[in-house]
């Protein structure tokens, strides 16, 4: 997974995630933390493009392309333009399709 700071730089987060982690019985959450029950830590920006992967794909800062790709080694591949829906496809064909909760859908200039 990566950050992005205000200048559009992204960087790998040092701490590595499983796809056990990700892909156990356990929720999954993109945007949100479940640190405590009681708390709600929702992500205040936008998420556009998330793909997990079985390999480590970047090892410095990047640029990532506008729409990412499946390949062998994608796990996970999510777009974020269902347009309104909550249902969030898996456009990586394994069909981890997953559920839209409280999220405010906008319109972004390409």
């Amino acid at each position: 997974m990566e950050v992005n700071d205000d200048q559009n730089n992204y960087t790998p987060l040092k701490e590595t995630i499983t796809l056990e982690q990700v892909y156990s019985n356990a929720i999954f959450q993109i945007g949100r933390t479940t640190s405590s029950p009681k708390s709600n830590h929702s992500f205040r920006g936008i998420i556009d493009e998330v793909r997990l992967s079985s390999v480590v794909r970047y090892t410095s800062d990047f640029i990532p392309e506008k729409r990412l790709k499946s390949d062998e080694h994608t796990m996970g591949l999510y777009h974020f333009d269902e347009n309104g829906s909550k249902i969030l496809k898996d456009a990586s064909g394994h069909g981890r399709d997953g559920r839209i909760v409280k999220a405010r859908w906008v319109q972004i200039d390409d």
